[in-house]
């Protein structure tokens, strides 16, 4: 065989090189963070969409509107700015969101706008940080393309701009990811402790991270190449320690025991891990999902079951140990939920315990509709991480930081805020898979192109499929798509107008809740409607418009019936409808809910003085003293109370 012969022979594709399959770049690249064009690029896009969004969302109640966790932490945060920086026991709540806010408001003042200029400044950075990522692991390309995608990611966009502790942590890790992964040259070391310190930062501000990070922790030894090196392992942990060990101390102190970065792990475990959880979490009935009635609830229930009172470690080991003994005890019917649990993760909805991305894209934030969502990237990703694959340490560090901490979702439940903190890596990995099809098709090779959309059709189906669940075990139906959990956000804004004293506006939008096509809750919107009309009525009589009134008085009724009929909080909704009655001069009608509302459980305390009022106009006067000194011993006041003796004086009762 000739010379050429021979050259041409060994330039042809073997059976390995990938030739007729998708394969991810080679060879890696280093990160250069010094990459101005690149740097500088992904800033201004990220900083431009985030200005705009925040632009747009202050033109809109939601500048004002909390969610859950967000009211929470800034009342925390104002009672930290005030002087209580030392809290009086464990941290229920990771405490880290709360002393950055509270920071912000000792420099400039509490307000609606340092803490979110601060997210969209630190958010802004998160694309070049990702950029990095992609290029040190694989190529120029995939870090532009995985960065873009993060400057553009919608979710992510929205959390910057509201409230949202998620936003802050997004950058910590990766951040310390990309220290992780740097050669570092003669300070490797002292990259690793600061990579650690970073991931420390982390784990307080979200305890989901601690899994991941102690995988992270055991792999790194192995991120030289050159030979395996304890010593990275031990500067990695220490930093991570010497961040976490400070709260594991205080909270374990203060807690009775163990308590690692927050004592709401355990209720948190048994919410996804119980006979009534499925893909979506449920929480034990008697506990309301608010955090300031939170813990308290899941304390209650713990000592009345076990008849003592309970330490907060003790309260996070009974939850956690109850979730632990329904796994032990139904094995099969875990691993199903873990299925359920698997899919709701890879869905493309956004499950809200905030806002609801998908009804703020529509009604409030226009500029969302053209922003990536996880439609693409879940699909993308699942295909690139079966292409990325290859047995290079730093490549399978990527795959532990986002699996492992998508696996503690499985681990708990799914939310679709916990899911964003692994959508920078998992952009990463649909970058390869975007970079791989290009090559392809630039290559006209067609066997690797279709395989490639074969995949991505595939996961496609996989993720963007509407996943439904029916009513089981009294969790009502639900399907994650189309205005499901809209009605959540109409009430929201109803509550606002109603605080506001807009109670027109708040009406207004509280049947927008009722034309819902998938309400998650028919009764609470009825219980709604009817109080927001009550409110109205009473205004409008006190106002001497008591005709205008009756209409109002009309629709609050037909309310509180429907929300009856659907058994919603019965006890409740009867004591509003002898509220109603009382305003409208109905005592005997009064007197007939009030006490249904007695027989179905406890009358509602602050409708209290009406139901007494209502048995003094009906010359029930022994009735009427009975409720009002009851309710005057209720609030510790000596019976009978001024007041109380003013209203039985009408009919000659009072002493």
């Amino acid at each position: 065989m000739g010379k050429r012969a021979r050259e041409k022979r060994s330039r042809r594709p073997t059976a390995t090189s990938g030739a007729h399959e998708p394969s991810a770049p080679t060879p890696a690249e280093p990160s250069r963070l010094g990459d101005g064009t690149a740097v500088a690029v992904l800033i201004a896009v990220s900083l431009a969409v985030r200005a705009l969004l925040l632009a747009q969302i202050a033109g809109t109640p939601y500048f004002e509107i909390g969610n859950i966790d967000s009211t929470a932490y800034q009342r925390w945060a104002t009672r930290i700015a005030a002087g209580d920086w030392w809290p009086a026991g464990t941290f229920y709540q990771s405490p880290l969101y709360a002393y950055f806010l509270a920071v912000l408001y000792r420099v400039v003042g509490p307000g609606p706008w340092s803490p979110r200029v601060v997210q969209v400044i630190a958010g802004s950075l998160s694309p070049a940080l990702v950029y990095a990522i992609g290029t040190r692991l694989f190529s120029r390309r995939v870090g532009w393309l995985a960065g873009l995608g993060l400057a553009l990611y919608g979710p992510i966009v929205l959390e910057e701009i509201t409230f949202s502790k998620t936003s802050l942590l997004v950058v910590t890790a990766l951040a310390g990811f990309a220290l992780y992964l740097s050669d570092g040259g003669p300070r490797r070391t002292a990259t690793m402790l600061a990579a650690g310190v970073l991931f420390g930062v982390t784990i307080v501000g979200v305890g989901q991270w601690l899994l991941p990070v102690a995988a992270l922790i055991a792999w790194a030894p192995r991120m030289d190449e050159r030979r395996r090196r304890p010593d990275l392992a031990v500067a990695f942990a220490a930093g991570v320690l010497v961040v976490v060990l400070p709260l594991v101390a205080w909270n374990s102190a203060h807690g009775g025991g163990l308590v690692l970065t927050s004592g709401d792990a355990g209720l948190n475990f048994y919410n996804g891990n119980n006979e009534r959880a499925s893909g979506l979490p449920a929480p034990p009935p008697g506990v309301r999902d608010v955090p300031q009635f939170e813990e308290a609830d899941a304390r209650q229930l713990a000592e009345r079951a076990l008849g003592r009172p309970l330490a907060p470690a003790e309260v996070a080991r009974y939850w956690s140990g109850r979730g632990l003994v329904w796994i032990a005890f139904h094995p099969g019917d875990w691993i199903v939920l873990v299925g359920r649990k698997l899919l709701t993760l890879w869905n493309t909805f956004e499950i809200p315990d905030n806002y609801e991305y998908a009804f703020m894209r529509a009604h409030f934030l226009p500029w969302l509709r053209p922003c990536v969502t996880f439609a693409l990237v879940g699909p993308l990703a699942l295909v690139g991480a079966v292409v990325a694959f290859r047995r290079r340490p730093d490549v399978l560090a990527l795959y532990i930081a986002c699996f492992g901490y998508m696996a503690t979702m499985l681990i708990f439940y799914v939310r679709g805020r916990y899911r964003i903190p692994a959508v920078p890596f998992l952009l990463v990995f649909a970058a390869v898979a975007l970079d791989a099809l290009v090559r392809a098709l630039a290559a006209r090779r067609w066997r690797p192109v279709a395989t490639l959309v074969g995949g991505l059709a595939l996961a496609a189906v996989v993720t963007n499929h509407e996943y439904c669940e029916p009513a089981h075990d009294g969790m009502m139906a639900v399907c994650l798509g189309g205005d499901t959990w809209f009605d959540q956000e109409w009430l929201k804004l109803a509550e606002w107008a109603r605080n506001a004293g807009q109670l027109d506006r708040a009406i207004a939008w509280a049947e927008r809740a009722r034309e819902c096509s998938h309400p998650r809750s028919p009764g609470q919107i009825a219980a709604w409607i009817g109080e927001l009309h009550t409110m109205r009525a009473e205004e409008l009589v006190a106002a001497g418009r008591r005709d205008d009134a009756l209409s109002h008085s009309g629709r609050a009724e037909a309310s509180f019936r429907t929300a009856l009929a659907r058994g919603y909080q019965v006890s409740l909704m009867q004591s509003r409808l002898g509220t109603l009655y009382s305003i409208a001069g109905k005592p005997a009608d009064a007197v007939a809910a009030f006490e249904a509302a007695t027989s179905a459980g406890r009358i509602d305390p602050s409708a209290a003085r009406r139901f007494g009022r209502a048995y003094v106009a009906l010359g029930r006067c022994a009735d009427g003293e009975r409720v009002l000194t009851g309710l005057d011993r209720d609030r510790g006041v000596a019976a009978p109370s001024d007041e109380t003796r003013a209203i039985l004086a009408e009919c000659g009762a009072g002493k």
